[in-house]
């Protein structure tokens, strides 16, 4: 498959460090100037962190006219389980105009909070929230409060939590999760332009 993703300019200070066992770890501050990703191009985004192998802890940031978010946390790639432990506020996102959705004059706005661990989406445990999605297209507009994911895994059984303002269930058994998403992000993507009033 293409990827999708162009050009990048950056601008970084990096500190390099390395410590007693002779691993090198990357203190950086700067901004990726621009980059490219479906055609469309993102510009200043801050970053303030370490880079640690495949290990990122820091912030990253960006304020611009058709999407604005803040990143803190921390993702380690580095272990047998990598996890992610963050917190993200995003902003008045553009779909439209950051070619993300067809239709026109529609914006996502949201906070996550994630602590999951797991090299594959079927082998994830953990929590995942998504606070104050606000969907607009045009005039219209739908909110949610909150909506929350707990997935725990014991030998070959699995079980999955769900709350939210529209869905609160439980799913034990044997399952992949990466069809349960499929399905999530089918009638996210199908239905949920169709919701607002």
């Amino acid at each position: 498959e293409k990827s999708q993703l162009g050009n990048a300019g950056i601008q970084m200070d990096v500190v390099f460090n390395r410590n007693a066992l002779g691993n090198i770890s990357l203190d950086a501050k700067g901004a990726i100037d621009s980059i490219t990703f479906r055609n469309y191009t993102y510009k200043d985004i801050l970053i303030n962190g370490v880079f640690n192998n495949k290990e990122f802890n820091g912030l990253i940031s960006m304020d611009g006219p058709d999407a604005k978010f803040n990143f803190d946390g921390n993702i380690n790639l580095n272990q047998e389980q990598p996890f992610y432990r963050f917190l993200a506020e995003v902003k008045e996102v553009k779909l439209d105009k950051l070619n993300l959705s067809k239709y026109p004059n529609s914006s996502l706005s949201f906070n996550i909070e994630t602590n999951i661990r797991g090299k594959k989406l079927d082998e994830a445990e953990g929590s995942f929230s998504i606070d104050n999605i606000l969907y607009k297209k045009d005039d219209k507009e739908l909110y949610i409060t909150n909506a929350s994911i707990t997935a725990h895994q014991s030998q070959d059984k699995k079980s999955i939590k769900l709350y939210s303002d529209y869905i609160n269930g439980e799913i034990s058994g044997k399952y992949q999760f990466s069809t349960i998403y499929k399905n999530l992000k089918f009638l996210a993507k199908n239905y949920l332009p169709t919701l607002i009033k």
